[in-house]
């Protein structure tokens, strides 16, 4: 392969830079180096491409440091913007929205060939690339797996079981974007028992429903743990 994509397979492509950080929130200081990167001139190619991975996690402060990058970015740069909520008004103002759609099956399965159970991965991926991948790893399958029988245990549960989860699920402190995060978290994987459910059992419907309305709840900065509540109680 030429120089740059095995440069690029191996994580050390020059001219590629990602913005992404192991915390719930990305800070300034981490934007203010990532501005410094695309300042550099590519070596390889024409373009130097930067990436800011989830980037909803950015703080204020760090999309205030970043607002003339992403408005006046240098003509040898290319810039990304990765989120599955929305931005910041000025954020959003400053880029062109490109809207990803689920991968279909089929084509899931064809990407996954190499993978030691395929369909398996498309079925529960659902459309969801990114996550096949790192299912690819068998501790990270076995990890969902145990999270799905989990959930499906205490979708079984009466009321006050549920309750009682829900108040574990949310002990201790965390922050705004952390709790957000696990509730969505805890969405998708109820979403996925209850459509497993849905052929033979019709009265997960309105919780099922509930799951699907409660995003924009989410995006609206509506407590999440009161969210969780919303859809998981009620279950008649």
């Amino acid at each position: 392969s030429c120089r740059s994509c095995a440069a690029f397979t191996h994580s050390a492509h020059p001219d590629f830079t990602a913005l992404s950080s192991a915390d719930p929130q990305i800070g300034i200081e981490e934007a203010r180096a990532f501005i410094i990167a695309l300042s550099t001139k590519p070596l390889l190619g024409p373009l130097r491409i930067g990436i800011i991975e989830e980037a909803h996690r950015l703080t204020e402060e760090a999309c205030a440091a970043l607002l003339k990058t992403i408005e006046e970015p240098a003509s040898s740069v290319a810039l990304f913007l990765v989120s599955a909520e929305p931005l910041l008004p000025t954020i959003m103002s400053r880029c062109q929205r490109i809207q990803f759609g689920f991968v279909k099956p089929g084509e899931m399965v064809a990407a996954l060939a190499k993978s030691a159970a395929p369909e398996e991965l498309a079925r529960l991926a659902a459309g969801r690339p990114g996550v096949a991948l790192d299912w690819q790893d068998p501790a990270r399958l076995e990890k969902y797996k145990q999270e799905v029988a989990e959930m499906s245990r205490i979708v079984n549960q009466d009321e006050g079981g549920r309750l009682l989860w829900i108040a574990q699920q949310w002990a201790g402190k965390a922050s705004l974007a952390e709790r957000r995060e696990r509730a969505r978290g805890m969405l998708i994987m109820l979403q996925r028992v209850l459509q497993e459910r849905l052929a033979d059992d019709y009265t997960v419907v309105p919780m099922l429903k509930r799951t699907l309305e409660a995003e924009p709840y989410l995006n609206a900065n509506v407590d999440p743990r009161l969210v969780i509540e919303y859809v998981m109680l009620n279950y008649a």
